[in-house]
């Protein structure tokens, strides 16, 4: 009885993994996805480049590859391989769980499909999750081993070492899984114990590792070619801990990741164990019942993921996106199923501190606010609480009633994410772009943002004679075959996941307007307008102001306090400290003989070096005596890449005539809002008229 109750609640996980799909896709990034649907695309003909790192992501390629195969290159075929991951991940949660009660399993895989990140990817053509995947195979040796009446030592160790293979050739933060790994064999060493099991796991390991290299060699003619693709390929980002600040460093691993664990989720399985943290003993550390196995080990994860560094180089944390850290669910959804479930079917002992605790994590939780609270913590909190108090009284009905409502709340988060998913309306989009832009039509250019291009050309599986996507700004025009019609496409979803803002976007684009639209939808949004009418050829454009201050000289018309320049020992000799105002610009509007021009388009450019997140803006300030009469800020930490480096910063601009006719004077500065440190260099001001 036990046995069907226990398959139907994995197959109904399955359902509902399956349902999340049907009814909640919500489409691609259009960055790192699109790139391995080339990649997969590629291997399929044959073709392996060496110098791209994520080429080397062979188990995510080599699904997504033999779908393609199967399929063709659709959607439904890259999705398939993460959903395979998923299932293969909610198959071992129901290995793990299967032999304890129905009500432990439930809440197991409803924890696990109640993260809504592990659901939110589980469609999605990225490694994250067949590196879970890899883990919880690691996981489920280690619990044969401790655990299994039946326990083969040889079996086991090759298991673990194949799951952690797989790990390894999905991406490499397996890696955050080394220190869990250490902590069970250094306490197996202690307690020796399991020496066999570790032997036949390190000599699998190393055989598998062997055979890599080798293979690497064989076809490369160099063993270590993937480490040197990924050196090649690394590059400063915000992610880059060890070439900013301490300060970056402090708050990643401090407020950074814990409020993102709290957040998105992971925090909260943790925080339903809290009460059993509570009765922590060294005899825990025995691993002689499940539960001490998976509360421990989970810890360790969670640990691992905050504090372990990826590079070898210089102390580097992983970056703060919850992708990065899917493998901690399902260990911790184990050890919280079994606790949880343990308090619900009566097998662990009520204490007095289980209501403190849980009421105090409720209370810490509204404190904290966020959607966490209103759609994770309050309702299954409350509900197990009540639960708690009533037990003893409560009648089995009432009991039952209460299990569910509980099992239900853990999948909240997951449902409010697949209804958010729906609203994206990615198939309509996907439809719409087919058939205005693809299906039987003749080939043609379609200049769009970076996501919908990257998305567009996927549509057309690459193939470089159909349809072509093109990037704004990413493109030669003299290139472009002159038979071929020409389209600016605009999509919301696109613009978004692009994070474009307008002052980013081309100023052609920014010109657009409605009545120019050949086809436009609202919902989603969707527009497409003919180039022939629309681009403007820089020709047709008169520059009508330019000024580049580098603070090496005076420049007319800035004005800058001498004690605002600070002398470097790099290259940049001299630059402008900004204590709050920058160095200003302010010329009379009347110079610029702008009645000539309906429409004018302002271009700012800057070198920028902050350390630390900025509010720091770009203004414009077209002036009268009485007051403004346009006011533009323009944020610029959104294009820093990263802190404590110097970088570009880019942004244009179109005003129309009309908004500044009454305008006497022009002012331009940057403006350092919190006052931290800054330093700005090369400041270029254009101003151009378009007819």
């Amino acid at each position: 009885m036990r046995k069907n109750a226990s398959l139907f609640l994995f197959m109904a996980a399955l359902a509902l993994l399956a349902l999340a799909h049907i009814v909640g896709y919500s489409g691609h990034f259009g960055f790192d996805d699109m790139h391995y649907a080339h990649l997969a695309k590629e291997l399929n003909e044959g073709q392996f480049n060496q110098n791209d790192h994520f080429s080397f992501r062979l188990v995510l390629l080599a699904f997504t590859a033999l779908s393609y195969s199967l399929l063709g290159i659709q959607d439904l075929a890259s999705s398939l391989p993460s959903m395979l991951f998923s299932a293969s991940c909610l198959w071992v949660v129901y290995q793990l769980l299967k032999t304890h009660s129905p009500i432990t399993l439930a809440i197991g895989l409803a924890l696990t499909l109640g993260s809504e990140w592990f659901l939110f990817y589980s469609d999605k053509l990225m490694p994250d999750l067949a590196v879970t995947m890899g883990a919880c195979f690691a996981y489920l040796a280690a619990y044969r081993q401790y655990f299994s009446q039946s326990s083969n030592h040889k079996q086991n160790g090759f298991l673990l070492a194949f799951a952690l293979f797989i790990g390894f050739n999905s991406k490499g933060t397996i890696l955050l899984l080394l220190p869990w790994l250490l902590f069970i064999l250094i306490n197996d060493l202690r307690l020796k114990r399991n020496q066999k099991f570790w032997l036949y796991a390190l000599g699998t390991g190393l055989s598998l590792l062997l055979l890599y290299f080798g293979a690497c060699f064989f076809f490369f003619d160099d063993a270590f070619i993937r480490f040197k693709a990924l050196e090649t390929n690394s590059y400063l980002n915000r992610c880059s801990y060890g070439s900013q600040s301490l300060k970056i460093l402090v708050k990643r691993l401090s407020s950074g990741f814990w409020g993102m664990s709290y957040r998105e989720g992971l925090l909260f399985p943790f925080l339903l164990l809290a009460p059993y943290f509570f009765s922590i003993k060294s005899s825990w550390f025995k691993f002689e019942k499940p539960l001490q196995f998976f509360s421990l080990s989970a810890i360790t994860l969670l640990l691992s993921a905050c504090f372990m560094s990826i590079s070898l180089k210089a102390y580097n944390p992983m970056c703060l996106d919850i992708r990065h850290y899917l493998f901690v669910i399902p260990m911790v959804a184990i050890a919280a199923a079994l606790y949880i479930g343990g308090l619900l079917t009566q097998k662990e002992a009520l204490k007095w501190y289980h209501f403190i605790v849980y009421i105090g994590v409720l209370l810490l939780t509204f404190y904290l606010g966020g959607r966490s609270f209103w759609w994770a913590y309050l309702g299954s909190f409350s509900i197990l609480i009540v639960y708690l108090i009533l037990q003893e009284k409560a009648t089995t009905n009432l009991k039952n009633l209460l299990k569910a409502l509980f099992i239900t709340s853990l999948l909240a988060l997951s449902a409010k994410q697949v209804v958010k998913q729906q609203k994206s309306k990615y198939p309509e989009l996907r439809s719409m772009i087919y058939e205005q832009l693809i299906d039987e039509k003749e080939p043609k250019y379609v200049i769009t943002n970076p996501v919908q291009a990257r998305i567009g050309n996927y549509y057309t599986g690459f193939e470089a004679q159909s349809t072509q996507f093109l990037a704004y700004n990413d493109f030669d025009p003299d290139t472009l075959k002159p038979e071929r019609e020409k389209y600016i496409l605009t999509t919301w979803f696109g613009r978004s996941l692009s994070f474009l803002i307008e002052s980013e976007l081309p100023f052609y684009v920014q010109t657009l307007t409605d009545e120019k639209a050949i086809f436009r939808n609202e919902d989603p949004q969707m527009t497409i307008y003919p180039i022939e009418r629309l681009l403007l050829d820089p020709s047709e454009s008169d520059t009508l102001f330019y000024s580049l201050h580098s603070f090496e000289e005076n420049v007319d018309g800035w004005q800058l306090n001498e004690a605002d320049l600070k002398s470097t020992e790099s290259s940049r000799k001299t630059v402008n400290k900004v204590y709050e105002y920058s160095a200003t610009l302010k010329i009379p509007v009347d110079t610029l003989k702008l009645g000539s021009y309906s429409t004018y388009l302002l271009e700012f450019k800057l070198d920028l070096y902050v350390e630390e997140p900025t509010e720091a803006l770009i203004v414009a300030s077209f002036d009268k005596p009485e007051g403004a009469v346009k006011w533009i800020g323009l944020d610029v930490n959104k294009q820093l890449k990263s802190y404590s480096n110097w970088w570009s910063v880019n942004h244009q601009v179109v005003v129309k005539h009309s908004e500044i006719k009454k305008a006497k004077e022009l002012t331009v500065f940057l403006w350092n809002k919190d006052k931290k440190h800054c330093e700005l260099d090369n400041f270029k001001i254009t101003i151009s008229g378009i007819k």
